[in-house]
C-alpha cells in the first residue's frame, strides 16, 4: 500500500510499501474498505507503467573501477575482529547528535527545553562506563550485526569497555546536564547513547575493513552493458486518477518502443535525451504524486545533464582532433560505484574524455554543499585520494578526477567565512552551478589538463 499526504492536504501520493501478512482475508477486506471510505488509494487504485530504455555503448572501449571478479569481503576475505580505533577511523570520527531526541522529549512535554543555541559536545568518561551494562550493549551488536548479514565479522565482548573510554572516535552533540548524574535514569539514557554510538562505530569499522581488502582487488575494466549502472527500464508509478500524467507516460512510452526518441515534458516531468548519455531516456521528476524506479534525477542533475548538453552542441570544434565525450549516472549504494575513503561516496556521474589515446574519467557529484564539513571533508578531499586511486593502477592511458557542482550559491556557504579567497573552491574542484555560467567548460579542460 502507498501512502502520502501532500503538503496542501489534497493529494495522496506514494511513499512506501506497507505489507500486512499472517491476518484474515476478512480483515484485509476491511482494511481496504476502511481505505476507500478515508478516500485513501488501495493498490487497486494505482497504475505502474514500465519504460524501457535503450543502450547507448555500442563497443565502445571505456575504462571504469571495478572489484574483481570472485571478490567478495564475505567469502574470501580476512574476517575482522572488532577492535579499537586505527588512524583513518580517528581521523573520520562517528558523529552522533542527540538533540533531536532531547528536542522531541520537550515537545511531549516530557522536560523543559535547554537555552543553549550552541551545540554541547561531551564525552563519556570512565566513570560514565562503570555504570552500564556491557552485556546488553554486547548483545545489541551481535543483532546489529546479525542484521546486516555480517557473519564474517568477529565482536569480542572485552573490547566494548576499551572501545567506550576511549573517545577519539566519535563526536557525540548532546546537552552537557544529559552526561551529569542526577538519579538512575541517567544511566538508561547513557545506556541508550553508548549503543548508538557502537552501532555507528560497528558499521564503519566494518566497511573500513571490507573498503581495505577490496581496494587491494580493484582493477580498471571495460565497461559493458551489464554493468549495474545500465538500467532496462523504470517503473513508474501512479494513481490512475492522475489520468492526464497517465496517458503522457503511455505516450512517451510508445515513442520510445519506436524507437523515436523526442524529449517530453508535463507536469514536473521531463525525458531528457543525450546522445553522449550511454542510455536513453534520463528522467527527472519533481512530481511528488509520481514514483520512479530507479529513482529519477533531480533538478541538480538535470541541470548538470543540460549543460553538459548544451556545452556539446554549442562546441563543436571541442570535438576536432578526435576527441570524444561520453557520460553514464552512476546508481546509488548497492549498484553504482562508490568510494568509502570518500565516506563512502557514490558521485553521480562518470564522465569520460577520450584524447590523444588517454581517459581522462571524472566523477561528478551535483549536490548542495550545505551540509559539507568544509574543504576538509572526504567528498571533497577526494579529489586528491582518487589520484592515489589512480596511481595504484598504474595505466598511463588513464587519468582519474572528482568534481562537485555546488547547486547552493556561493554566498550560502555557512563553512566558509568569505574572508579568503574564493579560488580556494577551484582549486578543490568545487564549481558553482548557478553562479558561473562557464563550469562545464571549466571542469571539462581540468580533467583534459588544460
Amino acid at each position: 500500500m502507498f501512502l502520502q499526504l501532500s503538503k496542501s492536504g489534497e493529494h495522496i501520493g506514494i511513499v512506501e510499501t506497507l505489507n500486512i501478512f499472517g491476518v484474515r482475508a476478512d480483515y484485509m477486506r476491511q482494511f481496504k474498505e476502511y481505505l476507500e471510505d478515508e478516500g485513501l488509494p488501495t493498490n487497486d487504485d494505482l497504475e505502474t507503467i514500465v519504460l524501457p530504455v535503450v543502450a547507448n555503448l555500442e563497443g565502445k572501449r571505456l575504462k571504469v573501477p571495478a572489484i574483481k571478479e570472485g571478490i567478495e569481503f564475505k567469502k574470501t576475505g580476512p574476517k575482522p575482529t572488532l577492535d579499537v580505533p586505527t588512524k583513518w577511523l580517528k581521523d573520520h570520527p562517528v558523529t552522533l547528535d542527540w538533540y533531536p531526541k532531547v528536542q522531541a522529549e520537550v515537545s511531549k512535554g516530557l522536560r523543559t527545553a535547554s537555552d543553549s543555541a550552541k551545540k554541547d559536545e561531551r564525552r563519556f568518561a570512565e566513570c560514565h562506563v562503570s555504570f552500564l551494562n556491557l552485556d546488553k550493549l554486547f548483545f545489541a551488536l551481535v543483532n546489529h550485526k546479525n542484521e546486516r548479514g555480517w557473519q564474517n565479522l568477529n565482536i569480542p565482548r572485552e573490547k566494548i569497555y576499551n572501545l567506550l573510554v576511549d573517545s577519539s572516535w566519535y563526536t557525540l552533540y548532546i546537552p552537557n546536564h544529559e552526561l551529569d548524574f542526577y538519579s538512575f535514569d541517567a544511566v538508561q539514557r547513557w545506556q541508550e547513547i553508548a549503543t548508538a554510538l557502537l552501532r555507528k562505530y560497528c558499521d564503519r569499522y566494518y566497511q573500513f575493513k571490507k573498503d581495505e581488502y577490496e581496494r587491494q582487488h580493484m582493477e580498471l575494466r571495460i565497461l559493458s552493458e551489464g554493468d549495474k549502472n545500465f538500467i532496462d527500464e523504470y517503473r513508474i508509478t501512479i494513481e490512475k486518477s492522475s489520468s492526464g500524467i497517465v496517458e503522457k507516460i503511455s505516450q512517451l512510452r510508445s515513442e520510445i518502443e519506436a524507437k523515436k526518441f523526442a524529449e517530453m515534458s508535463f507536469d514536473r516531468i521531463q525525458s531528457i535525451i543525450f546522445d553522449r548519455h550511454l542510455y536513453k531516456p534520463l528522467l527527472y521528476c519533481g512530481n511528488e504524486l509520481v514514483k520512479v524506479s530507479p529513482v529519477a534525477l533531480n533538478e541538480g542533475e538535470r541541470d548538470f545533464v543540460c549543460d553538459l548538453r548544451n556545452f556539446c552542441q554549442i562546441n563543436p570544434d571541442f570535438f576536432a582532433g578526435g576527441r570524444e565525450l561520453y557520460l553514464l549516472r552512476n546508481q546509488g549504494k548497492g549498484r553504482g560505484i562508490g568510494f568509502f575513503e570518500a565516506n563512502n561516496f557514490h558521485p553521480d556521474f562518470i564522465l569520460w574524455l577520450l584524447h590523444t589515446g588517454v581517459q581522462h574519467v571524472a566523477f561528478i557529484d551535483p549536490k548542495g554543499i550545505l551540509r559539507l564539513e568544509g574543504f576538509s571533508d572526504p567528498k571533497v578531499q577526494f579529489h586528491k585520494t582518487v589520484k592515489e586511486l589512480e596511481k595504484q593502477f598504474a595505466d598511463s592511458s588513464v587519468k582519474l578526477y572528482s568534481f562537485i557542482v555546488s547547486n547552493t550559491p556561493l554566498h550560502k556557504v555557512r563553512w566558509w567565512d568569505n574572508s579568503g579567497d574564493a579560488r580556494i573552491f577551484t582549486e578543490c574542484n568545487i564549481y558553482f552551478q548557478k553562479e558561473d555560467k562557464n563550469y562545464i567548460e571549466s571542469i571539462v579542460n581540468k580533467a583534459l589538463g588544460q
